[in-house]
């Protein structure tokens, strides 16, 4: 899976991982106020849209800011997804999250029962193909040439820095991991994707990505993974705080008892940024994180996806509150 991700992450872990100190809350600048009424699907109303554009690829990206729930939004992703099916069928790739799982309760309700054959699944994590199943949606597996015509997501985090538009996934807490994504599937998806839809409880978008970000590293012998963080602290010394996943609730800063090992034998490091993102003290752009930290041996990917340029349309969907 290691060749088809482009990962950027950030971070700071030591041999005697410290104590972890917690990242300061991001203070809201601006927030999406009153603008025109849209509809992003027939006969379905979002109230409250900002738009931006994506200089660099001629693509949109829309803000959608909702009065309704989760349930409601993930109502307008479903018609919007048969609102497109003007083809014979069309590939949508699935994040994790709640309003990924509303979508599909939605797709699989007897009223779109004549649209759902002819979309092909496509999902990036355990929990969300084991969903599939339970409601009886056909799934496909996710190869290196698979064409994604929409990806769905749920994101920790949004921003929408000038012409491009970045997000976080896979923040969690030590404990059960159920409803995890797979990260290195995530960035696979969204590379190929065509389109996004992008659904963030946080409804604030100019802001740069701070506090937690995981960061997916390789297994193998405990001296290994050791190495691979220790490197990581020496770069972003000073900007961060880290500590290995656990399964166990009980789990000190490097993990133990019971690390998280992923079904590809991956690692997690929960990385805690004082501010926002930095490297080096410097808020520097999410390309150099990316640069910088991929050179690391034993880095796979991390929790900061960034939409390409490719992208036809992006669409940001939150609540209003």
């Amino acid at each position: 899976m290691g060749g088809l991700i482009s990962p950027f992450p950030v971070a700071r872990p030591c041999a005697t991982f410290g104590h972890v100190q917690q990242a300061r809350k991001r203070t809201p600048r601006l927030r999406y106020r009153e603008s025109l009424r849209y509809n992003l699907c027939h006969g379905t109303t979002l109230d409250r849209r900002v738009s931006f554009h994506c200089q660099s690829s001629g693509s949109g990206t829309e803000v959608v800011l909702s009065e309704g729930g989760i349930d409601e939004i993930a109502a307008t992703f479903v018609q919007h997804v048969c609102n497109r099916l003007d083809s014979p069928s069309i590939t949508v790739s699935l994040g994790t999250g709640e309003i990924v799982s509303s979508f599909l309760e939605g797709i699989a309700s007897s009223e779109f029962k004549s649209h759902r054959e002819r979309v092909k699944f496509v999902p990036t994590s355990m929990a969300v193909s084991s969903e599939c199943g339970l409601l009886g949606l056909a799934v496909s597996p996710l190869a290196r040439d698979t064409a994604i015509d929409i990806h769905i997501d749920q994101a920790d985090e949004v921003h929408v820095d000038r012409d491009r538009v970045y997000y976080i996934v896979g923040r969690g807490e030590n404990g059960p991991q159920v409803g995890q994504p797979d990260i290195p599937c995530v960035h696979a998806a969204v590379g190929g994707a065509k389109e996004l839809i992008i659904f963030t409880e946080d409804n604030i978008f100019d802001m740069r990505l701070s506090g937690m970000l995981p960061v997916v590293i390789e297994g193998g012998l405990e001296d290994e993974w050791e190495e691979c963080a220790e490197e990581v602290d020496d770069i972003f010394l000073g900007d961060a705080e880290v500590m290995r996943r656990s399964h166990s609730a009980e789990a000190n800063t490097r993990g133990y008892p019971d690390p998280v090992i992923t079904k590809d034998g991956y690692m997690i490091l929960d990385l805690f940024f004082y501010s926002d993102f930095k490297l080096f003290g410097e808020s520097v752009d999410y390309e150099t994180f990316e640069s910088t930290l991929i050179k690391i041996p034993g880095v796979v990917s991390s929790g900061l996806v960034a939409v390409p340029t490719s992208a036809n349309k992006v669409t940001i969907a939150s609540t209003s509150n």
